[in-house]
């Protein structure tokens, strides 16, 4: 027996409230299903004045699946997904899983790597917001047989503000319209095509999240339902979050944290999710006077630009109760200069999208221990369900404080790489994720990392 096998995490995680706790598999589907019946009115999202109930949320993603339906998506077809944090993304997600579908987040700044993609992945359909479409993805998707285009000021009804304002075009695409689509089926009350049970299982395929590619082309990352699932209930198991509670999507949604632990944690927790459309700051601290939301996750980058804009006073986080950071070790001069300015600590966190989100946070009331080498604050405790292990160059484990790569398995881990099972036997053997990523565990079971390629 190996010192990881103790899990001494455990121990240091049963200090605060909510750690540890059992968490069912299942799958975002049924987590949806609860929400609708718990909260049906209550708000799903918030958008730029517009407030979307979860009855409506629902009933929009029904209607979408019937229009992918119509067109000949069906189970195991994937969608791709290429748009900032508007709320056509979840409508789109839940309706190809409806399906049982796929789905396919993909980064607004791509362009020639769509076409590795798409020739990889082979969506059924995509959405895609209207400007886009003609100055970035138009050449690489003439041949998805269904493509659907959003207008970037979709479901606003408020006033924007002027930073953010420039960046809504309307533009005909000659594409068929999202939400004209869904307007056609709500009108015509027929769904008769998506089915009333979920088609789909915890141990199904949810979703193909491309990693950053830093070794050679991206690589789509098999992600199942229970993974997401897992991750999306950290927040209401631990955290005790509901109805009452809302997330501010700072991280974008089409990446792994921003989908997962802000976008599906808001649906798991029948929780409000407040979306901005994209990252600027003036922007970002309006929406948080306004909509006065309880938790956010984001890369320190975000962090450091807020601290940096004039109009930053440090009431504008007096609502929050959870604030976390991730993609990227974090500085302990940042942490401590944002809770001077703002009476907030940052949790920091760690996973990639092989993960499925995260894999390790910094419980609620916990100070991260601070590596004296590097400045840098712990990625916290592994999260209860996953197993770590930190292992040398020959694939030995180490000892605490002892540096090694980081061996992460459990349900949350990827079940594979798309077409690309060398890929899958070296870096998932056995179901373990080598993440590649080189640091060491304490003997409290706080991970620190040295670097991070973290996607």
């Amino acid at each position: 027996m190996s010192w990881f096998d103790e899990r001494p995490w455990l121990k240091t995680g049963a200090q605060h409230e909510g750690y540890g706790r059992p968490i069912p598999d299942t799958t975002m589907l049924h987590l949806l299903d609860e929400a609708v019946r718990t909260n049906s009115d209550g708000p799903a999202i918030r958008y730029w004045g517009t407030t979307i109930t979860y009855r409506e949320f629902d009933a929009y993603a029904r209607a979408f699946a019937q229009v992918l339906a119509d067109g000949g998506f069906g189970a195991g077809d994937r969608l791709g997904l290429y748009m900032q944090n508007v709320p056509a993304f979840p409508i789109a997600v839940f309706a190809a899983w409806k399906l049982g579908g796929q789905v396919v987040p993909l980064n607004p700044m791509y362009r020639g790597e769509l076409e590795h993609i798409f020739n990889d992945s082979q969506p059924k359909a995509i959405v895609v917001s209207a400007h886009a479409w003609i100055d970035r993805v138009a050449q690489w998707a003439q041949h998805i047989p269904q493509i659907f285009t959003v207008s970037e000021d979709d479901f606003i009804t408020g006033q924007l503000p002027p930073a953010i304002a420039p960046l809504m075009q309307n533009t005909d695409t000659g594409q068929t319209d999202f939400l004209t689509a869904i307007q056609t089926v709500l009108n015509s009350g027929n769904t008769d095509s998506v089915p009333t049970e979920p088609p789909i299982g915890p141990n199904d395929p949810a979703m193909i999240g491309y990693t950053s590619g830093t070794s050679g082309r991206s690589k789509g990352a098999e992600i199942l339902h229970v993974g997401i699932a897992h991750n999306a209930q950290m927040a209401k198991i631990q955290n005790g979050y509901g109805p009452e509670h809302s997330y501010f999507t700072l991280a974008p949604v089409f990446h792994i944290t921003g989908f997962v632990t802000q976008m599906l944690a808001a649906v798991a927790c029948a929780s409000t999710l407040i979306m901005n459309y994209r990252f600027e700051p003036s922007s970002v601290l309006r929406m948080l006077r306004e909509e006065k939301p309880h938790a956010m996750a984001g890369p320190a980058t975000a962090f450091l630009a807020l601290l940096a804009h004039p109009e930053l006073t440090g009431t504008e986080f007096d609502s929050f109760t959870a604030i976390n950071s991730g993609g990227a070790p974090v500085p302990e001069a940042l942490v401590e200069k944002f809770e001077e300015r703002t009476g907030h600590y940052v949790g920091q966190g760690y996973g990639l999208t092989e993960t499925s989100g995260q894999s390790a946070a910094v419980p609620q009331g916990m100070r991260a221990p601070v590596d004296e080498k590097t400045g840098t604050l712990s990625a916290g405790l592994p999260l209860a369900a996953p197993m770590y292990r930190i292992i040398d160059l020959d694939g030995n484990e180490v000892g605490p404080g002892e540096v090694g790569e980081i061996c992460v398995s459990g349900p949350i881990i990827a079940r594979s790489y798309l077409n690309n099972p060398e890929a899958t036997a070296a870096n998932i053997p056995g179901g373990e994720l080598r993440t590649g990523d080189v640091g060491y565990m304490n003997e409290d079971g706080c991970c620190l990392l040295y670097t991070s390629d973290a996607a």
